[in-house]
């Protein structure tokens, strides 16, 4: 009797100065349940910016104990530039794009299970802070807009957070998008989403919640240090050249939020 042939599963963490024995993604993911173990083939592919060697060496040798492949550069490198690298160097059926301190409990897994058997070309769970969800969500005029809530199932013209993201290869190979490497930190998963809504591509949402604290690190900062910081510099920045490939309207207007934003507010 022919064995049906699992589908491959990887998870792509990158890691900064951290300790990836430290973190819950990689062993969470690869957790056995009755169903999800036999029916997915998952691994766990750990890519360390780290710029220190320290963490590096720690790093190698505890993803190979474990099982997992390591990869990197010795230094910082965009995460645009680490997903397209990872995307196009291995094999793959689907991929999940994930922040190292997520929980992947069996819920997800079965969702991610029923998200491949249904051939569903990108699906997202839904992403709460402090009670409040972040993602997915929409994009107004120049910046997103949150929702109260979302419907689970297919949805359109979503943006969201690039956090337990599920994508089919035939996204990357068939419809040929693809991670846009001028943006290197923030952005990135707004203009990927925003790709995908002009290639009529639908995001199903996940039933499934995964709880992050995404407070800022300028929130105890004063209003000059925030604007002046490389958090709100390098958003900034994506979101003007989000919007100026949008349209010259969208350009415009959001250089014009971030005027009114400054001036007011300092």
């Amino acid at each position: 009797m022919m064995l049906e042939k699992k589908s491959k599963v990887l998870l792509l963490i990158v890691v900064y100065n951290k300790l990836i024995e430290n973190i819950p993604a990689p062993r969470t993911f690869l957790l056995d349940s009755d169903d999800v173990a036999t029916s997915l083939e998952r691994e766990v592919i750990i890519w360390d910016n780290s710029t220190e060697d320290e963490y590096r060496k720690e790093n190698k040798n505890h993803a190979l104990n474990a099982g997992y492949r390591y990869l990197t550069n010795n230094r910082n490198c965009s995460l645009s530039y680490v997903y397209n690298f990872v995307i196009a160097t291995h094999d793959f059926d689907y991929i999940v794009i994930s922040d190292d301190d997520s929980n992947y409990c069996k819920n997800y897994l079965s969702s991610l299970e029923k998200v491949i058997n249904e051939k569903q070309l990108v699906a997202i769970p839904q992403v709460f802070s402090n009670g409040k969800l972040y993602s997915p969500a929409k994009l107004g005029v120049v910046v997103g807009k949150h929702l109260k809530h979302i419907s689970p199932g297919i949805n359109y013209g979503l943006i969201g957070i690039t956090s337990g993201v599920i994508i089919n290869k035939i996204v990357f190979e068939d419809c040929r998008i693809k991670f846009d490497e001028q943006l290197d930190f923030y952005g990135i998963d707004t203009d990927f989403f925003l790709n995908l809504k002009k290639e009529k591509i639908p995001v199903y949402v996940l039933n499934e919640t995964i709880e992050h604290d995404l407070s800022m690190e300028s929130e105890n900062l004063t209003f000059e240090e925030k604007i002046n910081g490389f958090r709100y510099k390098n958003n900034k920045s994506a979101m003007i050249y989000i919007n100026k490939k949008r349209t010259l309207f969208h350009y415009l207007m959001c250089r014009l939020y971030y005027f009114l934003y400054e001036t007011i507010k300092g």
